[in-house]
């Protein structure tokens, strides 16, 4: 059986603090939850915001261990350099992360090129011309060393990952869903192209949890600096809606290798 015929399975937070190579914390000894130290980039272009997301990753990450000259050193037009492409799919941030000396995991319900959005408006022109790119770059993430996985995060279990302030999360989202889905949306029906012809594709950071019912964001298309709040059925809508396959990075902020991320700098510098 194909890998994408098999039921797509909701993973746990232990399994994703694994492979992040972190010690999940036990069930007994969690405290609150909270927000880890994610700084706003904004995106400079309509189409790079996946990529000022990884930006704002690698940056906490190199914060977050004492690596303070090289969370400066590098910026955004690095990381386009090594994205390498204006057709920015889940995967590209998988290898930019990997690229810039970071831990991280994804999680996708479908692994590969989802056919299905072919009609959509969102991937219409794009998805045809990228299916050989991208598919290849799911064929060669593990010899590559990107830790590319199927199964779903429940709300819960993000809840739990990015509140330990231990690990943030790179989502793509509807965008047009982002600020406006409602708490009746929390079941959205992800599957059906009928209930949201017009995705539009958007990535943000997931840093934090306040009072365990909402999610502190930040979003690159945002023009200040203060924090998005956002309720986490709402929230749950956005990142479900069709056209995302669920799509989530989760980062590991407590490993950061500089000497990787100094010779990525050196080669798309």
């Amino acid at each position: 059986m194909r890998a994408n015929e098999r039921e797509v399975v909701f993973v746990d937070d232990y399994e994703v603090f694994r492979a992040l190579e972190l010690e999940a914390p036990s069930r007994t000894s969690r405290g609150e939850l909270g927000v880890s130290d994610v700084c706003l980039e904004r995106q400079r272009e309509r189409w790079d915001c996946g990529v000022a997301c990884a930006c704002m990753c690698v940056r906490a990450a190199a914060r977050t261990t004492g690596a303070g000259k090289e969370s400066q050193s590098f910026d955004l037009a690095m990381m386009t350099r090594a994205c390498g492409t204006k057709s920015v799919w889940t995967i590209d941030l998988a290898y930019v992360l990997r690229a810039f000396g970071v831990v991280s995991v994804m999680f996708t319900s479908f692994l590969g090129v989802n056919l299905r959005y072919a009609t959509a408006s969102f991937y219409r022109e794009e998805i045809l011309r990228d299916v050989r790119r991208v598919e290849q770059l799911f064929a060669s993430a593990r010899e590559r060393g990107v830790d590319v996985r199927r199964g779903r995060v429940s709300k819960h279990t993000l809840a739990e990952l990015v509140g330990s302030g231990r690990v943030a999360c790179v989502a793509l989202v509807d965008k047009s869903l982002l600020y406006t889905a409602s708490d009746a949306e929390e079941d959205v029906d992800h599957a059906s192209e009928g209930r949201r012809p017009h995705f539009v594709g958007h990535y943000v950071v997931v840093c934090g949890v306040v009072d365990a019912e909402r999610f502190e964001i930040r979003d690159p298309a945002r023009d200040d600096d203060a924090s998005t709040l956002i309720s986490a059925r709402a929230f749950d809508a956005a990142r479900r809606a069709f056209g995302t396959d669920d799509d989530l990075i989760f980062v590991n902020l407590e490993r950061f290798d500089a000497d990787q991320c100094r010779r990525a700098m050196a080669l798309y510098g």
